[in-house]
């Protein structure tokens, strides 16, 4: 989307403000200035690049939206959403939000999901589990993209464990510890011990590349959860307590990651 042409003649304010999700933004946009400090309207400033971004693209052509797992979503992605797609509703936008359970993700994922429905600026649809063949699909996929070797065995595990669902089937298979090229069952058979739901088996997959991750990234990575919200470099230097330098190869450890 970043090279269609509407996006280009986007202003550089909102490219920065996007490079806060998006940092590979800078790359194209090397001349954006920084991005303003992650004050009081720093969450408005990103939901409105966010809305300007999408605008600028269905000048020119239609634009299809799909937000897939709404239902793990947090307060602050549905607060994105619902700014979108209030704000899009003149605009030739379709936003369709996946949600994969029988709730929509807890309190506020039931209020989003009731907003949406009465005000008409999203589409709730509900799919059920996707079948483990597919699910094995994916992890096979994942793990071919780590150059490891995709055995029956184990992408078979992985779509047991997934319960249905592709974004934990994709993070278990980057979890998944590798030697000499070939994933860990021993670690499959782990997880499946302690796991009783597929969040639980999230949860233990996350966990486990976060404790892979060096001090430094592990401390951005907390900076980030606790605040719920993008935050200027000079924010997280202070709370991580990282230098300018190990910062930077934090970032860059995260973005490989």
């Amino acid at each position: 989307m970043a090279a269609l042409p509407g996006f280009v003649a986007l202003g550089e304010v909102w490219i920065s403000e996007l490079a806060r999700l998006v940092p590979e933004l800078r790359e194209r946009f090397p001349h954006a200035p920084p991005a303003l400090a992650a004050d009081d309207s720093a969450r408005h400033r990103l939901c409105e690049a966010t809305f300007r971004a999408g605008e600028s693209v269905s000048f020119e052509q239609p634009l299809l939206l799909v937000v897939d797992n709404v239902q793990d979503a947090d307060e602050t992605t549905l607060a994105l959403l619902h700014y979108y797609g209030r704000q899009a509703g003149a605009q030739r936008t379709l936003l369709i939000c996946v949600a994969r359970s029988e709730d929509d993700g807890g309190r506020e994922g039931g209020a989003f999901a009731d907003q949406a429905r009465e005000q008409g600026f999203a589409h709730i649809q509900r799919l059920g589990p996707l079948e483990e063949v597919s699910l094995q699909r994916v992890a096979a996929d994942v793990l071919a993209h780590r150059g490891l070797e995709a055995s029956a065995p184990i992408v078979q595990s992985v779509g047991r464990l997934a319960r249905g669902n592709p974004l934990h089937a994709t993070e278990l298979a980057l979890a998944i510890p590798a030697h000499d090229g070939r994933p860990s069952s021993d670690w499959l058979l782990g997880i499946a011990d302690q796991a009783r739901t597929a969040e639980e088996s999230f949860e233990a997959s996350a966990a486990t590349r976060l404790a892979a991750l060096s001090r430094g990234a592990r401390g951005v990575s907390a900076a980030l959860a606790v605040a719920a919200r993008p935050l200027a470099e000079h924010e997280i230097l202070a709370v991580a307590q990282l230098a300018p330098a190990e910062f930077a190869s934090a970032v860059f450890e995260l973005e490989a990651a």
